[in-house]
């Protein structure tokens, strides 16, 4: 399906403009989290549950851009942007944005092991949904969901490193971005719910 490319400067336009518009990274997430337009979604093209996923990450689905590596998107991303009320309005190589010097955000991934190799303090962020919270969560750990992420900004102090986690990948990769975007030291954990109760389990 053929959708329009946008001008690096219609994109940075609409990023000011409070984000009248969603931007989706389908590219992998190991390219996202090397860089990143500052606000976007991501959820790879290739993810095989991609429907499943994108109801996760993006609980208000609206007009849409997405960011890409080629000019041409696979039909299921459309099917399932459709089918949870959202459209697409055109697309971004990210090459194009990077090499003309916009603005760009990156962060890492991190493991249990190098959290206490490094003897890192980090407040860990749980973005699962309350309801996931309550029925299984990590001591010490917080509960902000992702939905109301951007909602809670101001009940995190900017001062102290965070990890984002969910029980896969996805929803703690968008928390970690959502933080980023708007200043945070952040760095992600993927499995973190697994992995940490195992942790737990070892001490």
């Amino acid at each position: 399906m053929k959708i329009p490319c946008f001008s690096n400067e219609e994109i940075a336009s609409l990023l000011e403009r409070k984000r009248s518009y969603d931007v989706l990274d389908i590219r992998s997430s190991a390219k996202f989290m090397a860089g990143f337009i500052p606000h976007s979604l991501h959820l790879p093209e290739s993810e095989l549950n991609f429907l499943t996923n994108l109801r996760k990450i993006w609980p208000s689905p609206r007009e849409v851009i997405l960011v890409t590596n080629k000019t041409s998107v696979s039909d299921h991303v459309f099917t399932a942007i459709h089918e949870i009320g959202g459209k697409v309005n055109g697309f971004i190589e990210f090459k194009q944005w990077y090499t003309a010097g916009y603005p760009v955000l990156s962060f890492e991934e991190i493991t249990v092991q190098e959290i206490v190799e490094n003897k890192i303090t980090p407040q860990f962020i749980d973005v699962r949904t309350k309801e996931e919270w309550e029925a299984k969560h990590i001591v010490h750990a917080r509960n902000i969901p992702l939905a109301t992420l951007d909602l809670s900004l101001l009940k995190i102090p900017k001062n102290i490193t965070y990890v984002t986690f969910c029980a896969g990948v996805y929803r703690g990769i968008n928390g970690a971005a959502k933080l980023r975007s708007h200043g945070y030291h952040v760095l992600y954990l993927a499995h973190g719910l697994r992995v940490l109760e195992q942790h737990s389990k070892n001490e």
